[in-house]
């Protein structure tokens, strides 16, 4: 019998997600077994075909260990997806100023270093009406702060900076009045899309703070702006992608980039029909090179 494939989880989420299961689904209709693995259980990782990165939904908060993790499956010869290369990079937020050196329009950002606080005067200078604060190693809004005034900067910027790295961006209000974009694709392919919107009165899109999520159809122009950002990635890195997921706000009909999630992203499959055969035929065509 051929090895089944592991979607590493968390303790948290030691089950599939109700968009990994429909993916668990299709893989098994192309005669491919997936068992879902807590990324740090006490096993035998050479007994899977492949590990897929799926909800490590806690890796921000230990990254050290996720670092680990990452290198003893290399060790091992342990396939993974998307490729060791691609996650390590992904990690840390910074990547979005290489990609904006490369051409992406990225979201307004100040990059802070740890131990190095900054005045409120450099987030001012910028001429922002309001702004993001956040750490570079982070998910799920992790110590994610909006910045109306200094002494929020004062309160907020030193516990941020006390866990690493941190950006400050530009705060978009499109955010709230009109949602954030999130573009799937598998290979180079493009899926679907869905657009999250926060609850009234916040700005954090995951659904475990109350946003909404919708299936959308989005302009040609909005997917080949999202396209062109997952071929720049290829192409620096010089490594295939299994799935992407493009994050960013629409300003005057131009695409901001927040984020782009290379390593546990939520795949919303259960919002397109068809999107799970998609990314298990991509999935296997990965495996099989």
């Amino acid at each position: 019998m051929a090895k089944p494939i592991a979607f590493a989880t968390d303790a948290e989420w030691p089950q599939l997600t109700p968009s990994d299961q429909l993916a668990q689904a299709a893989l098994h209709e192309l005669g491919v077994e997936v068992a879902p693995v807590i990324w740090d259980a006490a096993v035998d990782w050479a007994q899977y075909r492949a590990v897929v990165i799926r909800s490590t939904w806690d890796y921000h908060t230990r990254a050290a260990e996720f670092s680990a993790w990452l290198n003893a499956l290399q060790a091992a010869g342990v396939p993974v997806w998307n490729p060791l290369p691609v996650l390590r990079w992904n990690m840390h937020k910074r990547y979005l100023a290489e990609l904006e050196a490369a051409g992406i329009r990225i979201v307004p950002s100040l990059w802070l270093a740890y131990g190095q606080p900054q005045p409120y005067a450099a987030v001012q200078q910028r001429g922002w009406a309001q702004a993001a604060l956040k750490p570079l190693v982070s998910a799920d809004s992790y110590h994610t702060y909006v910045i109306e005034d200094e002494a929020q900067w004062n309160t907020h910027q030193p516990e941020v900076l006390a866990l690493g790295d941190a950006v400050v961006q530009e705060f978009m209000p499109e955010v709230q009045t009109v949602g954030e974009y999130s573009l799937l694709f598998f290979g180079d392919e493009y899926s679907h899309t869905v657009l999250k919107t926060p609850k009234h009165g916040d700005f954090r899109t995951q659904m475990g703070y109350g946003a909404s999520t919708e299936a959308v159809e989005p302009a040609p122009e909005l997917i080949a702006q999202a396209a062109h950002i997952v071929q720049t990635v290829s192409r620096l890195l010089d490594q295939p992608l299994a799935y992407a997921r493009v994050d960013g706000i629409l300003r005057d009909d131009v695409f901001y980039l927040m984020e782009l999630e290379l390593i546990e992203p939520n795949l919303f499959l259960d919002y397109s029909p068809g999107a799970a055969q998609h990314f298990a035929r991509t999935l296997l065509s990965r495996l099989d090179t």
